[in-house]
């Protein structure tokens, strides 16, 4: 589970003490290059890897640094039982690097639906060390906050 002060500074788009600095990842744009079954993907590069997300076989991905990840594998800490990582990550989403020493995480806020009451219900992604392109493995944290949002889709 990453330092609460990484998920402080996740939700609420700001460094959560004087410690922490966190970075907008910007240059997100949608790809035409999709794998087959494959819809959805946008993504970007930073620092020479490719970073993003899409949907493939009407399953959601995460792309870090080159390697795409399903979002299922992310350790569920949703508050709300009907709401998992299942859902895909939407192109209008926020993406940060939060740093503190020698420790990072990427920060991922996206709304449920780009649409209707959903859209002002956030998720959130946090993954650790997302910026070493010669991990294998990323653990992958899940949140989700919202008590009263029932999952319609």
């Amino acid at each position: 589970m990453p330092p609460v002060e990484f998920l402080q500074s996740c939700k609420n788009s700001k460094p959560a003490n004087d410690s922490i600095t966190m970075t907008l990842l910007d240059g997100f744009g949608t790809t035409n290059d999709n794998e087959p079954g494959c819809r959805n993907h946008f993504d970007s590069q930073i620092n020479g890897q490719i970073y993003g997300a899409v949907v493939c076989d009407d399953q959601p991905y995460l792309i870090i640094a080159n390697k795409k990840i399903s979002t299922a594998t992310a350790k569920n800490y949703s508050m709300n039982p009907s709401v998992k990582p299942d859902i895909p990550i939407l192109r209008f989403s926020e993406w940060w690097r939060i740093n503190k020493g020698d420790k990072s995480y990427l920060c991922i806020q996206t709304s449920l639906s780009d649409t209707g009451s959903a859209a002002n219900s956030w998720q959130y992604y946090l993954v650790e060390d997302a910026f070493d392109v010669n991990k294998k493995n990323y653990n992958i944290s899940y949140y989700f906050f919202d008590m009263n949002v029932y999952k319609h889709f």
